[in-house]
């Protein structure tokens, strides 16, 4: 096979567990075989990733070139999910891959998953998620409850991604099961249970640890290793701990256990190595809190090292007499099995994937996972026991032999990807077929009604039809909704388009003056299309872009809508200074951020009808309020489950012009809140999860951001004073500015251009005077 592993972790550059299982992963596929590609955003990864892994070839995600340089993602992740995508296109032109990998955090894979579902990129590759633990599970584990719209941007994109994946790959049973959780109501995903590589021989090599068994027992006494280090053998005995000081992996539950040991009068050492994290309480250090929980009078028995590394391993699990993985769950930790692989007693915790790894009592101990009093009982056992210490040790490097063998990790994987590939095939196959269908029988009149309000904006809509009549698809009428127009100069150039329109691919429709919502709402109605498609007067679309989402559309029809992302400009649409990528409509965050889409989308006509079209009585979020109403239906048809959710084709592909006279640009913050409430009320089935508190959370994320940049402006402000000479300005021209600038909405104005100059005319001040003043 040809095979592609998309990783920004690889040993020894970059990462902990991950790293080091794509690292062991390109050895195996290469050393059975298999053409190997890893695809990286580490620059010395590429550089020296030949030397480290030979006949592995190495290459660098684009994060330079357009879009990627856009400012238009909510995270860091977005845009490297989608530097991903493209470049993945690229390399699978040349090479043809079999199969892609992706690891199942930070959602690597999402755009590379929209792009197969709604166009049929990477055809003939397998794209596979290896589970390790998502970033949303993590963050359970550590009780980490703050979210905001990054975190909550990259768990929709990790979860997705989970749903939608070729085939799914984890490394124990435990972690299946929390996948068969998440994914349930969802289109099955073909699964596959399989181990992480580990070649024992080399690792012992690579971490000093000598070919023979560390459990010897002639070997261990020549060492001093965990068979003499016991009760009773005139040194005080090692405890280890080797991994990150975090919650998730139970250092707390570890120096309890030795507490309650200690003040039974046991005398032993606990040595933690690793790096600290901020998952102590608060989000405060871990190991600082650690240390405050140790009584003092142990305090000399424990100590806290850095990282060591991989060539230092081996000489600290032979010091040690018992090497402790007290994680609160895990999955299939290599601080475990590499300890075994090294013959180290492994004492670990039952909860997650050391089950499957330790037999209790022959190749390591368990306890029960977050009882520390359970781990001072066995904790006790292993010290006490140097005959079971070394049975233990003796057989733990056959037992990771006999589960993580290279050659028979990827025979699994083989088999899995071949599983899955009849699968994809089968599926796919269908999928042309339906578009072949839908092609050959694509009736005489339209497929889709592109509806186009104006009210007295006739300016740019001469840019907006021409971009219409360029696009690559042709099978759709334009429905120009004139919302009562008063300005002459609109009024005659409607009545111009009007006499020019052949009524059949453009009509001019008129209508009573009720705002934007009616104005669509009676495009929608006179739409002769069973699809429509929403487009502003003075913006435009790319020229593939209806014959992108209508694709997508026939691809998968279930989808309550289909969008696209959205690059913005001022003056030249080939010059964009921002943009914006859409979610597809997510219910656990919808109550709080417009994920779903712009107004820009392919919908079904009927379902639009059906739960009553655009809401006339919304000043603004119209289109936000209809795509709840839609992910609440369930789809064309109200058919329910992942058919209530919109469909992203990832490519910019709506060409928005920024406007300071635009309606978001004249919202004002209160008025933004104002109507969040009211989607809410108005919305509380679908926003269900609203009552687990999710999307509260969401929303104190968002104050709280408000207050940060607040505070942030204060200090500027603070620490910013006129210079002696500086350019006198007039008061009541700053005043006036300001006042100006309020009714212009603050948010989007201050917050981008001209934030600077405010700053240094002293208009913030005056601006919050106002708003207190207003409020």
């Amino acid at each position: 096979m040809r095979v592609c592993l998309v990783t920004r972790e690889f040993a020894p550059f970059r990462g902990w567990g991950a790293g080091t299982y794509a690292s062991l992963c390109a050895a195996a596929f290469a050393a059975c075989g298999h053409e190997v590609h890893v695809l990286t955003d580490d620059e010395r990864c590429v550089r020296e990733g030949p030397l480290v892994r030979p006949g592995v070839a190495f290459h660098l995600v684009d994060m330079r070139s357009f879009p990627m340089n856009l400012r238009a993602y909510a995270s860091e992740l977005q845009r490297y999910s989608r530097g991903v995508q493209l470049t993945l296109e690229a390399l699978h032109a040349k090479h043809r891959f079999d199969y892609i990998e992706f690891p199942d955090f930070l959602g690597e894979a999402y755009d590379t998953l929209r792009a197969r579902r709604t166009m049929g990129s990477l055809r003939g590759a397998v794209l596979g998620i290896r589970t390790h633990m998502s970033i949303r599970l993590i963050r359970q584990i550590n009780r980490d409850d703050w979210i905001d719209e990054e975190r909550a941007t990259c768990e929709h994109m990790e979860a997705w991604s989970v749903a939608h994946a070729d085939v799914l790959l984890p490394p124990c049973e435990a972690i299946a099961v929390k996948l068969r959780e998440q994914l349930v109501g969802q289109a099955s995903v073909p699964m596959r249970v399989v181990h992480l590589p580990i070649a024992v021989a080399e690792l012992r090599r690579e971490m000093g640890s000598g070919e023979r068994g560390a459990g010897s027992g002639e070997g261990r006494k020549r060492e001093g290793g965990n068979g003499e280090r016991g009760a009773g053998s005139g040194e005080r005995p090692i405890v280890l701990f080797c991994g990150r000081f975090e919650w998730r992996k139970g250092p707390q539950v570890l120096v309890e256990a030795a507490m309650t040991l200690m003040r039974a009068g046991r005398d032993f050492d606990v040595r933690f190595v690793g790096e600290d994290t901020d998952t102590g309480p608060l989000r405060g250090s871990m190991r600082a809190w650690l240390e405050g929980r140790i009584d003092p009078k142990f305090a000399g028995r424990f100590t806290f090292s850095p990282r060591a590394g991989r060539g230092e391993l081996g000489g600290l699990f032979r010091q040690a007499c018992v090497v402790c993985v007290p994680s609160v769950w895990e999955n299939f930790p290599f601080a475990c099995s590499e300890a075994m692989a090294c013959g180290a007693c492994v004492v670990g915790s039952d909860s997650g994937g050391m089950r499957e790894i330790i037999e209790d009592g022959v190749s390591g101990l368990l306890f029960r996972g977050g009882d520390s009093e359970d781990l001072a009982r066995v904790l006790a056992r292993a010290m006490d026991d140097a005959g079971l210490r070394a049975k233990i040790a003796s057989s733990a490097p056959g037992r990771i032999e006999a589960i993580c063998e290279p050659a028979k990790i990827v025979r699994q994987v083989e088999e899995a990807v071949a599983a899955a590939r009849v699968v994809m095939e089968r599926r796919e196959a269908v999928i042309d077929e339906r578009v072949r269908v839908a092609e050959r029988e694509q009736a005489s009149g339209p497929v889709l009604s592109v509806i186009v309000p104006v009210y007295n904006t006739h300016e740019f809509l001469g840019d907006t039809l021409a971009s219409l009549r360029g696009q690559t698809f042709g099978a759709f009428e334009t429905i120009v909704v004139d919302d009562g127009s008063t300005k002459p100069e609109t009024i005659a150039a409607l009545a111009k388009l009007e006499r020019d329109a052949d009524g059949v691919t453009l009509r001019v429709v008129r209508a009573v003056h009720g705002g934007l919502s009616h104005a669509r709402n009676v495009g929608v109605r006179a739409a002769k299309a069973p699809w429509v498609l929403p487009l502003d007067s003075d913006d435009m679309l790319h020229e593939r872009a209806i014959e992108r989402l209508v694709r997508a559309k026939r691809r998968v029809p279930d989808a309550a809508f289909v969008t696209c992302g959205l690059r913005s400009f001022t003056d030249d649409w080939r010059k964009p200074v921002a943009g914006w990528i859409p979610l597809g409509g997510e219910a656990d965050v919808m109550g709080v951020i417009n994920g779903a889409s712009s107004c820009v989308a392919l919908l079904e006509r009927e379902a639009v009808l059906a739960v009553g079209g655009y809401d006339t009585t919304l000043p603004a979020y119209e289109d936000w309020d209809l795509y709840c109403a839609l992910v609440a239906r369930g789809g064309p048809g109200g058919r329910g489950g992942q058919g209530g959710r919109g469909e992203v084709v990832p490519e910019f592909l709506v060409l928005h012009r920024l406007r300071d006279d635009s309606m978001m640009h004249t919202l004002s913050r209160r008025r933004h809140h104002l109507l969040r409430a009211r989607l809410i009320a108005k919305h509380a089935d679908v926003l269900r999860e609203m009552c687990s508190g999710r999307a509260m959370r969401l929303l104190l994320g968002d104050v709280v951001l408000l207050e940060d940049r607040l505070a942030s402006e204060r200090s500027e402000r603070e620490q910013t004073r006129p210079k002696p000479g500086a350019e006198t300005i007039d008061g009541a021209m700053v005043t006036a500015r300001a006042r100006q600038l309020l009714h212009e909405n603050v948010r989007y104005r201050v917050a981008d251009k001209v934030n600077a100059w405010l700053k240094q005319l002293g208009v913030q001040r005056i601006l919050k005077g106002l708003m207190v003043g207003k409020g």
